[in-house]
């Protein structure tokens, strides 16, 4: 007898790995409940973002006429400095009528920290306070704490961070986390701690405490604090807060994945059929049981685990390495890259399977660098874009160079150096030809190709005159994406704000003592001796650590460039 209960578990047990799941359909996937329901702590329904309320889609017309969208570009420390002042002038003014703020890596950084700040009077010095004349500015000790003294870092704000990450720091803190603990407190170890890897903690453990510390500790937020909507204490009730990156599929191909304060996961894409999200709180843990229920959906059941935490979140929107030499590829991916278990759908012979194996995470900021993706799904009207890039504008006798990912959203090739003579259609390139979405010129397109040229030549022309780099183009049509999972057919206005020196800034703009600081002490200097840009186009890879001077004239310069765009705010809020 005990021997024929044993063959029926055994025989059970083989069969597990042949069932086959009952049959759903794509409408059955898509169109879910509202995505609130839980029923009970290890039994959780599929959210989707097709049916979102606090997590996702809004209806196109349930905002107000003049409700804004913001998507804030990533780059490191430079875009954190410079979304900084961004922040400051808009939140200051408009943040009512703010409805989505959409961010990876550096954007994602400023945002997210600013609405988490556990108490409410942080929140007018964690910006920075925006000085009304830069003619007031100038450079002093660092104890003299006057806001308008580029020498002195506030150490409760922003501006802080850059003062405490950097590029080589942060290599070693990902490879040999706890180094420079270990060669301040007994300096004759610092050689044999940095080279003999903590086998503990490498990689993306190693990354996201790093950052942690930079960013969350200092304001006094739990790092280990699984991500949920009341983190979020700073938040208006009605507005949402995106943070983008990309998953790797089991094909190879980067999934756009979304972190909201209460569903994490991927979306609808060409290569990934059915988009669905979980709570953060089973983010990550094992599937341990599936049921499809009456009401048409899919219910997980997870094991037991620490769930996605707010660490989590910062590391793996910044996780930028993956995407380099030696981290993308092999073993230096294996042992480095942001790697989470995620229940991905599949259907075989039109029945549903889950793969439950974990799938490779990575910063998505050289594919959708702006985040404004979310947004176009979210048929938002009006976008403020903030392109905080590390790319000055150039100029040929015809071609405007840029940041490389904007021209790609409307379907033209990059040209960072503007060495074309001429503006080519990314249709017309080798790497569109061999179609999906591995290729930024077969995969962003939104925007019609014969739009580009207008938002390049109205950039350059706002940097040679002096101006700020902005420029309010209205009625965009946006095309379909399937890459992203975008619908296109409507139409929105977009002001685009671009981090580039204009000619003559420096000298119109601030006294004649700061201007010889700046020239003689190179007060603005990257502190980089492997590769670092120039202010305000720091390196987001190599410029992590930043001089002050460089941190605050960078959120004044931003603060200006808003300050300074009074009739393209005022036709983007209505006031």
């Amino acid at each position: 007898m005990k021997r024929c209960v044993d063959s029926q578990r055994l025989l059970a047990f083989i069969l597990s790995f042949f069932i086959v799941f009952p049959e759903i359909t794509l409408a059955q996937i898509q169109n879910g409940h509202d995505g609130k329901e839980i029923v009970n702590p290890s039994h959780v329904k599929l959210l989707y973002p097709e049916s979102f309320d606090d997590h996702g889609s809004l209806p196109p017309d349930e905002g107000g006429s003049n409700d804004v969208s913001v998507c804030i570009s990533g780059g490191g420390s430079r875009s954190l400095s410079a979304a900084a002042g961004q922040l400051a002038v808009l939140l200051s003014r408009y943040e009512k009528q703010i409805r989505i703020i959409s961010a990876p890596s550096g954007g994602a950084w400023a945002a997210t920290s600013y609405y988490m700040l556990p108490d409410a009077n942080l929140k007018a010095k964690y910006l920075g306070e925006v000085v009304d004349d830069l003619q007031t500015l100038y450079f002093g000790e660092s104890g003299d704490e006057n806001p308008a003294n580029l020498g002195w870092i506030d150490q409760k704000s922003l501006a802080a961070v850059p003062r405490r990450i950097g590029f080589v720091d942060s290599l070693w803190q990902s490879l040999v986390p706890g180094w420079q603990s270990i060669a301040k407190s007994k300096p004759w170890y610092f050689w044999f701690y940095s080279h003999i890897p903590d086998f503990g903690k490498v990689g993306f453990t190693g990354w996201k405490n790093y950052v942690s510390k930079a960013i969350l500790q200092p304001i006094g937020l739990n790092p280990d604090a699984v991500l949920e909507p009341a983190v979020f204490k700073q938040k208006p009730e009605d507005m949402q807060i995106i943070v983008t990156a990309a998953m790797e599929n089991k094909d190879g191909q980067r999934i756009p994945f979304e972190i909201t304060p209460g569903a994490v996961g991927a979306r609808a894409t060409k290569y990934n059929r059915y988009g669905y999200m979980i709570p953060p709180a089973y983010f990550g843990n094992k599937v341990n049981n599936i049921s499809y229920e009456a009401d048409g959906h899919y219910y997980l059941g997870f094991d037991e685990g620490k769930g996605f935490t707010l660490a989590d979140m910062l590391g793996l929107t910044s996780a930028q390495y993956v995407n380099l030499p030696g981290f993308n590829t092999g073993f230096g991916k294996w042992l480095t890259a942001p790697s989470f278990l995620y229940p991905e759908l599949e259907l075989e012979r039109e029945q549903a399977r889950f793969d439950s194996t974990s799938k490779y995470f990575m910063d998505s900021g050289d594919q959708d660098f702006l985040a404004i993706m979310p947004l176009l799904l979210r048929n938002q009207k009006k976008i403020i874009a903030f392109i905080n890039s590390g790319i000055p504008l150039k100029k040929s006798a015809i071609v405007v160079g840029m940041e490389k990912v904007i021209p790609s959203y409307f379907g033209t090739m990059a040209d960072e150096s503007a060495a074309r003579s001429y503006y080519q259609r990314a249709a017309d390139s080798s790497d569109y030809k061999k179609g999906g979405c591995l290729h930024n010129s077969s995969r962003n397109q939104v925007f019609s190709s014969e739009r580009y040229q207008e938002l390049a030549n109205e950039f350059w022309k706002a940097k040679i005159t002096g101006k700020p780099i902005v420029f309010l183009q209205r009625d965009l049509k946006v095309l379909d994406n399937d890459c992203y999972g975008v619908k296109g057919g409507g139409v929105i206005d977009v002001l685009w704000v671009y981090n580039d020196l204009p000619d003559g800034w420096i000298e119109n703009q601030l006294n004649p003592e700061l201007q010889t600081k700046i020239r003689d002490n190179k007060i603005l200097n990257s502190l980089a001796w492997y590769g670092g840009g120039k202010f305000p186009t720091y390196s987001a890879v190599f410029d992590l650590y930043l001089p002050p001077a460089g941190i605050k004239l960078l959120f004044h310069l931003s603060a200006w460039t808003l300050g300074q765009s009074k009739s393209e705010l005022l036709y983007m809020f209505g006031k």
